[in-house]
């Protein structure tokens, strides 16, 4: 299959074919040409816009406008890839790069612009996404050193409780507290490895759980809290309740 033989045609095949969203405006700031790719942009038809003054179709769009005055009256091209907010009729609004040129005749008159627009959504996109990774790096960076800093006084936290605990090897009734604290610490710590890692959240570990277990350790460390100094606490467990599978310190 040829290319259409006739400048025009080829002009106007040209014009159908590519996704860049062109609209011809004359010095009258009216419509006279919008190819589909601008079409499907604005959400506005050819009828919709043909012979339409262009301040009437995008009303309260400063930012085209500008470009278009521009362009219009200096005889220059004009562009802003950043900060135009396109408002569409039934659609969102949408970030697009804009460029107005100057339309001339073979003899040099200006017979008005040609305004050029492309979809920059996918850019911001990919703005954000580059940004939130440096936040995450960042982020990461901030937890490794939060990480040391806990980690040093934690170990000591749990060496203290063993002796504490050989120590009050007698009493059951103290020896069941460090116990919890000594499990505790070692919560903290699998948290602390997570957060250093936050790309990259470990994977479940699976085993069987006794669910009445959990409760009353947690029970027994919030009954020692301010907080619960003027609540009571009533404790019922059903013994027949059957060990679950489950990641024990997630469940936690």
């Amino acid at each position: 299959m040829s290319l259409p033989t006739s400048p025009d045609q080829l002009a106007q095949s040209v014009l159908a074919s590519t996704t860049e969203a062109i609209i011809v405006i004359d010095m009258d700031y009216k419509i006279v040409l919008l190819n589909p790719a601008a079409q499907n942009l604005t959400g506005m038809s050819t009828r919709q816009a043909m012979g339409q003054h262009l301040e009437v179709l995008f009303k309260d769009q400063e930012g085209l406008l500008y470009l278009v005055n521009t362009s219009m009256q200096e005889g220059r091209s004009i562009s802003d890839r950043e900060t135009i907010q396109l408002s569409r009729p039934s659609a969102p609004d949408l970030p697009v790069s804009a460029t107005v040129s100057p339309l001339f005749t073979d003899n040099g008159q200006q017979e008005g612009v040609i305004l050029s627009l492309h979809d920059a959504s996918h850019v911001r996109q990919l703005e954000q996404d580059v940004q939130r990774a440096d936040r995450l790096a960042m982020l990461g960076t901030l937890a490794a050193g939060l990480a040391h800093e806990i980690k040093n006084p934690l170990g000591g936290i749990k060496g203290a409780a063993q002796l504490l605990s050989m120590e009050l090897a007698k009493r059951n009734d103290l020896r069941e507290y460090m116990q919890v604290m000594i499990k505790e610490t070692d919560r903290i710590n699998e948290i602390i490895e997570e957060l250093m890692n936050l790309t990259t959240p470990r994977s479940q570990v699976l085993s069987e759980v006794n669910l009445a277990k959990i409760i009353r350790e947690i029970v027994l460390l919030q009954q020692q809290s301010e907080a619960a100094a003027e609540k009571t606490f009533d404790l019922q467990l059903d013994p027949t309740i059957p060990p679950i599978t489950g990641d024990q310190t997630l469940l936690t």
